[in-house]
């Protein structure tokens, strides 16, 4: 095949994939608490990131490679004892520093991207720090 469009049966079976798109992100470089973060995404984007694939992931360690302060936030937020995107996406995707979910974080309730490492870490949310938001 060249690339070119053909007519074909279709009532025969043809092999296919299946990709998952990486959802548009922007770094804000104006430091932040976390719910200011969240507030800035909501008003001038769409809200801030969930990471639910590698494929997010990669994309969102190389957004932030610039940053000098070690870590952003993002949308990993603890609440009624678990963790959660607050845009509202499965988390069943994970990438904890840890190896798994503070269960009891403490006071470090905010979720946010280590630059270094590229993990996942609870932060007070308290903290200022850049951000990564989901674009329209």
């Amino acid at each position: 095949m060249n690339g070119e469009w053909f007519d074909e049966d279709c009532s025969e079976p043809r092999s296919f994939f299946c990709s998952t798109p990486v959802r548009s992100m922007i770094l804000v470089s104006e430091p932040k608490s976390w719910e200011e973060a969240l507030d800035y995404c909501r008003g001038r984007y769409v809200d801030l990131v969930s990471l639910t694939s590698d494929k997010e992931q990669v994309a969102a360690v190389r957004k932030i490679q610039s940053v000098q302060n070690g870590y952003v936030w993002t949308g990993l937020r603890f609440l009624s004892g678990s963790w959660f995107w607050v845009y509202g996406d499965s988390l069943q995707y994970e990438n904890w520093l840890d190896k798994g979910q503070k269960q009891c974080p403490g006071n470090l309730r905010c979720g946010a991207l280590a630059v270094a490492s590229g993990k996942w870490e609870p932060r007070s949310c308290e903290e200022k720090l850049n951000f990564l938001c989901f674009q329209k």
